[in-house]
């Protein structure tokens, strides 16, 4: 397999407000109904906790 150059990183931040909870599948759902994705817009989504999905 070759591997290529990675030359960019974005993170994005929710800015979920404090005491919200915005979890792996309330994001996902939400990206699904109200976006048109086919699923979650992100490669990894990680939680306040540090919880890698």
């Amino acid at each position: 397999m070759i591997m290529r150059t990675i030359t960019l990183i974005i993170i994005h931040c929710s800015a979920t407000p404090e005491g919200r909870r915005l979890d792996f599948e309330t994001c996902r759902r939400d990206h699904i109904r109200h976006r048109g994705f086919t699923d979650i817009g992100y490669h990894f989504y990680i939680t306040r906790d540090g919880e890698i999905h």
